[in-house]
């Protein structure tokens, strides 16, 4: 099965419904939702390549923090979701935290 992309408009109702296929995933992180939730309430969230990743089975494989956040903000947000991820895919980016320094000098970020 290939990847299947799309930019979704995704409602608290239907990141509810997606989060019902959340059977793998670690535990959630509560501060970070909110933090995920104020970015959204405030207009401020952009669509990235990172979103919403569904495996081959219709598992939720990652976005579970953003889903989460969806709902705590009560509005629609957009962004990317992933069909048909491969069962045997098991690393995805663990949301390492940008520092700062990071976010405000561009080529030190392509460093790390």
């Amino acid at each position: 099965m290939e990847l299947e992309g799309k930019t979704v408009l995704i409602t608290p109702e239907m990141a509810e419904e997606f989060l019902k296929h959340n059977t793998r995933n670690r535990n959630i992180r509560l501060p970070y939702v909110e933090e995920l939730a104020t970015y959204m309430r405030q207009g401020k969230w952009d669509v990235t390549h990172q979103g919403i990743g569904f495996y081959e089975d219709g598992t939720l494989f990652d976005g579970q923090h953003r889903l989460h956040a969806i709902i705590k903000a009560g509005v629609p947000v957009k962004m990317m979701v992933t069909y048909g991820i491969p069962l045997a895919a098991t690393h995805a980016d663990t949301g390492l935290k940008l520092s700062l320094i990071h976010i405000s000098e561009p080529t030190r970020l392509a460093l790390i």
